[in-house]
């Protein structure tokens, strides 16, 4: 009754569109959203993800991985990444909204939306991580999105969340539209590990969207640095 109430007062509305979801639609999406989420293909980089390594991929040795032509080359410093979805369409949108849109009550349904895909990763974590902000754009922005996702997504997994766990101390250039040699460029030392919190444990990196997978390489290089055993990463999204 007090859901039934709290609907008719507060309508719910779609997180990607905001129209109005109808009685029959469940979920944060409403139909018309829902049939533009892609998950990524089933031949898609083992390592990082890249959902084109399956047209240009190369078999590694000895483990016979499908690996893009960058994790061939050189292997990178976290040992899995994986997101729930292609970045595009109605989850693309939503993620905009909680970044740039002053939206970060959408963190806890995106989380909720993604779980289902992560849960592999989220079972294996013993301490999730956001990819964190630099103190200057947090303050800019107010609240910092994937730490919002991270603690969601540790809520009933018996994992530990630190927003503190790693550390980006220094201010990096806006990554966007950077070719992926500029984006190591730019992200060389920025990051660092807090080995209190992270020492002996598998840390869970969290992040909402993944474009080359340069910022996850480096974070989990800080991480391991500080004594991680290991490090995964998880986004919502993968960008091809």
């Amino acid at each position: 009754m007090i859901r039934a109430l709290l609907d008719l007062l507060y309508p719910p509305r779609c997180i990607a569109c905001r129209a109005l979801m109808r009685g029959f639609e469940e979920g944060a999406l409403c139909t018309s959203c829902t049939v533009t989420v892609e998950t990524l293909p089933e031949r898609h980089c083992e390592l990082c993800a890249d959902p084109d390594a399956g047209a240009e991929g190369v078999e590694g040795e000895p483990d016979e991985l499908l690996l893009c032509s960058h994790c061939h080359a050189e292997r990178p410093a976290f040992e899995h990444l994986t997101a729930a979805w292609l970045h595009g369409g109605a989850i693309a949108e939503a993620i905009h909204r909680l970044k740039y849109g002053g939206a970060p009550h959408l963190a806890a349904p995106l989380a909720a939306l993604a779980r289902a895909h992560l849960e592999e990763s989220l079972e294996w974590a013993e301490l999730l991580s956001p990819v964190s902000l630099h103190p200057k754009r947090l303050r800019s922005r107010g609240y910092d999105q994937s730490a919002l996702l991270a603690r969601a997504l540790a809520i009933g997994t018996g994992a530990h969340f630190s927003a503190r766990a790693l550390v980006r101390v220094r201010e990096t250039p806006p990554q966007v539209g950077q070719a992926r040699a500029g984006r190591e460029q730019n992200l060389a030392g920025a990051f660092a590990g807090a080995r209190a919190l992270v020492e002996g444990r598998r840390v869970l990196l969290v992040d909402d969207v993944v474009t080359t997978g340069s910022t996850a390489n480096e974070a989990a290089r800080a991480l391991l640095e500080a004594g991680a055993a290991a490090v995964r990463v998880v986004a919502l999204t993968r960008a091809g």
